[in-house]
């Protein structure tokens, strides 16, 4: 039985090799291993190739060329600034606003029954679909494959009582990190100026 890792050199591992750094469990497996050994290989020659390459800068006066041909098109609907409600306006306005509160104001004095009808129904269906819903999430978690388990494990307080008191445990030592970290500094305490 061999020690070499079974999976071959991810492209972290080969980058480390080339720049000397991979550690000895990984070069055992490229040493062991013809196909990571080739990649590397051809890696290396790779990049060889690629640092032989002469550095090509652009020709002067390349950036202004390109930067004249350049035309920013003008947008097709002008934004107009936004302009607040002429004083002329704000009355009407304001008077329209307040006439409508008012005669909704109105209308609700009016209307109680039905008002009160609707409120009715609506609390009505609302309540029924909330029990719908309860009960299908419950029957839903009851058909489930591990929820016998959980019962027969609810069903045993000798096994429930552990569990209640360390999560109980871990609830107060939250509480008390929270108290520590919401302490004021004591006066000891140097500030930054």
């Amino acid at each position: 039985m061999s020690d070499v890792p079974l999976t071959h050199l991810s492209a972290d591992d080969l980058d480390a090799w080339i720049e000397g750094r991979l550690g000895s469990a990984r070069a055992g497996h490229l040493r062991h291993c013809a196909e990571c050994r080739d990649l590397a290989e051809r890696e290396r020659a790779l990049l060889e190739l690629l640092g032989a390459l002469p550095r090509l800068a652009p020709a002067a006066g390349f950036e202004d060329r390109v930067m004249a041909r350049v035309r920013v098109p003008q947008p097709a609907v002008a934004i107009a600034p936004r302009r607040s409600v002429a004083p002329s306006l704000r009355r009407p306005i304001a008077a329209t606003v307040l006439l409508g509160m008012a005669a909704s104001i109105a209308w609700s004095l009016g209307n109680r029954e039905l008002l009160e009808s609707w409120g009715a129904w609506l609390l009505g269906e609302s309540s029924q679909l909330l029990w719908v819903s309860v009960q299908a999430v419950a029957s839903n978690l009851l058909e489930q494959p591990w929820s016998r388990e959980v019962r027969s494990f609810i069903a045993a307080p000798g096994r429930l009582l552990p569990v209640l008191g360390a999560a109980s445990l871990v609830y107060a030592s939250g509480l008390l990190a929270l108290r520590r970290l919401m302490a004021l500094p004591t006066a000891g305490v140097a500030h930054a100026r």
